[in-house]
């Protein structure tokens, strides 16, 4: 059975909630490889495959592997893409399934059968509806196969910048501050109340860029969502882009969110570390359709505050009394 996937919105007056599909490559850091049984490949004969890359896992007669690939992530709903089988299982089909499991659950059984003949990517388990919250996806090779071009997870996205911690400062910065390629212009059209700046930068025009820097540990690109709305890739310290949808039923401010684990995986330093307030820079480009910013709101550090929680020990200790800590790693947010 193949799975589409969808994109969900869910709008409210003034503001554009959404959620957003999230594709990760089977390359990427945060999947995690056990095992001697994977094999990368470079997909030179598979074009098709995400990135030109996937990870492979053929079986051996009479052999069973305890490989196995797991990726941890925070959503909604989970697919599972592949872009190639091992041949051993063509004319094999007790060795035809890959085992999945979610979140420490039964075994799942996905059938690899339907790339058979065409060897496409396809997308074939899924699983939505889950909670909002953190969950677990694991591949295993057991005696059968398995192969991973990459997993979707449908993150959701916030209708509103969260409330700022205790000593750290949510800041805006207008779009007008930001710097642009040609292509951009300001918008001619009524800024919608909901905008945070008095005037928008529009562009329909495919790889116009932009760029601005900014001092904390998250991130929020203010932008408009419309109709004719297209998609825009976002990136922190020239690393990997993300590519969100911009595209809304009606015109609504939409909230694209980089957070935090998003950021700390771009090397930023987060709170407890020597500084949150280092210097980082956002650049991104429109890819399609007609794309607006309003601005930015990033999460810094207030002045003079330190990134510490204040605790009874730490208190405390501030008063002169000797204080033996079980746990060092409290004193930080």
């Amino acid at each position: 059975m193949l799975f589409p996937l969808y994109a969900l919105c869910f709008c409210v007056p003034g503001m554009f909630a959404a959620q957003r599909n999230i594709t990760v490559d089977d390359t990427d850091p945060s999947i995690s490889y056990a095992g001697s049984g994977w094999v990368f490949n470079n997909a030179t004969d598979v074009s098709h495959a995400y990135n030109d890359t996937f990870h492979a896992a053929c079986p051996t007669p009479g052999a069973t592997s305890t490989s196995s690939a797991t990726f941890n992530f925070t959503g909604v709903a989970i697919y599972y893409q592949v872009s190639y089988f091992c041949a051993e299982i063509e004319n094999s089909p007790a060795l035809s399934f890959t085992t999945l499991a979610l979140d420490g659950g039964d075994p799942i059984a996905v059938d690899m059968r339907p790339l058979f003949g065409d060897s496409d990517v396809l997308v074939l388990w899924a699983k939505t509806g889950l909670s909002n919250g953190p969950h677990t996806i694991t591949a295993l090779v057991g005696n059968t196969s398995a192969a991973l071009d990459a997993f979707i997870y449908t993150a959701e996205e916030p209708d509103e910048v969260p409330a700022a911690p205790a000593g750290f400062t949510n800041v805006f910065v207008s779009a007008d501050t930001f710097s642009y390629s040609d292509g951009w212009a300001n918008s001619s059209d009524t800024v919608p109340s909901c905008a945070k700046s008095p005037q928008l930068r529009t562009t329909s025009v495919a790889n116009s860029t932009f760029s601005f820097n900014f001092s904390g540990d998250e991130l929020f690109l203010n932008t408009l969502a419309s109709p004719s709305g297209g998609s825009i890739s976002v990136s922190i310290n020239d690393d990997e882009p993300e590519v969100f949808d911009t595209t809304a039923p009606t015109a609504s401010c939409a909230l694209l969110n980089l957070n935090v684990t998003s950021l700390v995986k771009r090397n930023l330093v987060r709170r407890g570390g020597d500084s949150s307030n280092v210097q980082n820079q956002c650049s991104g480009k429109s890819i399609s359709g007609t794309n607006a910013l309003d601005g930015a709101t990033y999460r810094q550090e207030s002045s003079g505050v330190r990134a510490y929680g204040v605790t009874a020990q730490s208190v405390l200790a501030m008063l002169g009394f000797t204080v033996f800590l079980a746990d060092f790693d409290t004193l930080f947010l």
